[in-house]
């Protein structure tokens, strides 16, 4: 009997183990193509909720195996992985948005939940590719996966677009593959691309070599084409790892690493034919461009933040609505989204504080001093590879101090980490997590309790990647309103949004932004209150969200013509102003709210504030030439009006405006 109990047990381990294992590699072969067109948020949310559902799916394994195997950590990576848990966790009450820190941004989604999912991704990694066969094969499927993006991204440089991303990815001028950004792209070939190199060189076979050596280059020309500086450096440094740690690559495989070297110069060499010699030569010439220095006014006054709440920090994905308060005048001009400080380790400084990022940097020193040792213990073949995976996770931390973590790539970065683990397991000994359970109620009671938070957590996610499908139904038709049913269309699915994901503010924002344009549009009062109503939700939600205090604004200003409601606007937009006091939107909008009062010095002096930080807009040079012309003073409109045709010739109505303007200054001589 107790044979048989053995045996059943044995089985029902076997199974588990077969479908941790499968479902990792199905979650590592889905996460980087996964693009979903019919979402507003094609890109990011898809791999978001997938992280998600691989956090649920390992919670749910756990409990499963919790009495048939025993689960294990690295000895030195046991503690500080452990402390990471409860310092995330702890850090929800503290921060400054917990509702944010939970959830995440809209089209980033890296909120404590994302952070848990990499985690998990390690300690799955770590338990079930139990063995080199395993991390090989995972290994060859990052690959396969890499030249496919590699290939969609190389089309994308020239102007090819194959799985018609014009109109969402980042650039489309640059690789960007399935990821939308070419950065986000960039950070994952930096992980790949040193395994590739490794798999060229340790490969005996003459056919297996070349079809390494092609990949490789392949994938080296679509970095290059994703001219992400961040990304190269990181590469760079992945080398330099790479060759420092096996320094007998250098005389043994010489020749094999020259002809790549002179292939991947060919290759550069046709591309610098080809590309835009302009776009080409002026990311690789590295001169002080807007994209650097906005970067360094940006590392400049996240450290400010640091300072001012070093120990515990501001919580998970708060950083856009607390770092314009410290914007310089060349971030108030940038169009692209502030959202986080483009160098990870301020990042996790900002977010978890200075013990958060000391925590992050004792698993990454723990992680390396366990496998570097092992180098010198094993086999040629065996420890190219575990140096490959090094060189890979050390690159991509160095590039990570350009960028940013994502929810597409970094789970790639923690599953490396696991990965390496069957190549020193027989050098380092494993600790059991110290786990004493009974087969009682309470037990029993315990897992069924955690089964349908797990179960509750799931369906949750289905709700949120419908809520952004209503979303972008609901957005194309208010772009294309021209009529109440259209509007009301419109209205009805970003409802439903908001009703299936009340976590998100963004499908509030152009809720209240639809109730505001269909109501001045089509004259209905009562949408300009449900306008104030959705507004008024948002900032509750997220007081630090300058958008609704100028949708608020907008409101008072457009919807309801008295004279109190205009006062309203003023206050909503300086409200918006004590967030970002660089605001040009805010300045403009004053400065209109005082034009249709008829005070035109007020006006000209916000206007002009506005233009002084934001000299790109024609609109506020309209609003300027026009408050001018209204004190007479046709000089100075028509040199507004002349502003406004040089940035756009095409602005509704300027070339009429300029003729009529310039005849009355002329006349006034």
């Amino acid at each position: 009997m107790a044979k048989i109990t053995n045996l059943k047990r044995r089985t029902e381990k076997n199974l588990i183990d077969w479908i941790a294992y499968k479902g990792l590699v199905s979650f590592t072969f889905l996460l980087p193509l996964i693009y979903l067109p019919f979402l507003e948020d094609s890109f990011s949310l898809p791999k978001a909720i997938l992280l998600k559902l691989f956090l649920f799916f390992s919670l749910a394994l756990f409990i499963l195996i919790i009495n048939h195997k025993k689960i294990f950590f690295l000895a030195a990576l046991k503690l500080p992985l452990f402390i990471l848990i409860i310092w995330l966790i702890a850090s929800l009450p503290l921060s400054s948005n917990p509702s944010l820190s939970f959830t995440g941004n809209y089209l980033r989604d890296e909120g404590i939940l994302a952070f848990l999912g990499y985690l998990s991704l390690y300690f799955f990694a770590f338990n079930f590719i139990d063995s080199e066969k395993k991390a090989l094969e995972i290994l060859k499927l990052l690959l396969i996966i890499s030249v496919v993006e590699s290939l969609i991204g190389i089309l994308q440089s020239f102007g090819i677009d194959p799985i018609h991303l014009s109109g969402k990815s980042f650039e489309v001028s640059r690789s960007s593959g399935t990821f939308g950004n070419p950065v986000f792209l960039g950070s994952f070939l930096v992980l790949t691309l040193p395994i590739s190199i490794t798999f060229s060189l340790n490969s005996k076979l003459k056919r297996e070599k070349i079809l390494y050596s092609i990949i490789t280059i392949t994938l080296g020309i679509c970095l290059l084409f994703t001219f992400s500086r961040g990304a190269w450096v990181g590469f760079i440094i992945s080398l330099i790892i790479f060759l420092f740690l096996s320094p007998e690559i250098l005389k043994e495989k010489k020749k094999g690493l020259l002809a790549l070297l002179l292939i991947f110069i060919f290759f550069l060499t046709i591309a610098s034919l080809t590309l835009p010699r302009k776009t080409l030569f002026s990311r690789i010439s590295w001169k002080a461009d807007e994209g650097i220095l906005s970067r360094i006014d940006l590392w400049k006054g996240t450290i400010k933040l640091i300072y001012q709440k070093p120990l515990w920090g501001y919580g998970l994905e708060t950083f856009r609505g607390l770092i314009p308060k410290h914007f310089t005048p060349l971030l108030a001009q940038l169009a692209t989204l502030q959202d986080r400080p483009h160098n990870q380790f301020l990042y996790l400084a900002f977010s978890l504080g200075i013990v958060g990022l000391l925590i992050f940097n004792w698993i990454i020193i723990a992680f390396f001093r366990i496998e570097l040792p092992s180098l010198s213990q094993m086999k040629k073949e065996r420890k190219m590879i575990l140096t490959g995976i090094l060189a890979s996770a050390g690159g991509y931390l160095v590039q990570e101090q350009f960028s940013f973590s994502l929810v597409g790539v970094t789970p790639i970065f923690w599953l490396f980490l696991g990965i390496a683990h069957p190549f020193v397991a027989k050098e380092k000994p494993l600790v059991p997590l110290p786990f004493i359970l009974k087969n009682n109620l309470g037990e029993k009671l315990v897992f069924t309790t955690l089964g349908i938070i797990i179960l509750a957590c799931f369906f949750s996610q289905i709700s949120f990647f419908l809520a952004d499908y209503y979303f972008k139904k609901g957005l194309i038709f208010s772009q294309y309103a021209q009529n109440q049913l259209l509007w009301e269309e419109a209205i009805i699915n970003l409802k439903k949004a908001v009703t299936l994901n009340p976590f998100q503010n963004k499908y509030r924002e152009v809720l209240g932004e639809s109730y505001r344009k269909g109501g001045q549009g089509l004259g209905i009062k009562e949408w300009g209150y449900l306008a104030l109503k959705t507004y008024y939700e948002g900032i509750k939600r997220d007081p630090l969200d300058e958008n609704f205090w100028l949708g608020l604004g907008d409101v008072y200003l457009y919807n309801f013509k008295d004279k109190e409601s205009k006062q309203k606007a003023i206050q909503a937009y300086k409200e918006a102003l004590k967030i970002d006091p660089l605001s040009p939107i805010a300045k403009w909008a004053i400065g209109d709210v005082y034009l249709e009062e008829k005070k035109y010095d007020l006006a000209i002096k916000n206007l002009e504030e506005a233009v002084a930080i934001s000299p790109r807009k024609p609109g506020i040079y309209f609003s300027l030439g026009l408050a001018y012309e209204r004190m007479g003073k046709w000089d100075e409109a028509y040199q507004a009006y002349q502003r406004v045709y040089q940035q756009n010739p095409n602005y509704s109505g300027i070339k009429e405006t300029l003729k009529r303007v310039k005849k009355r200054a002329l006349n006034k001589r």
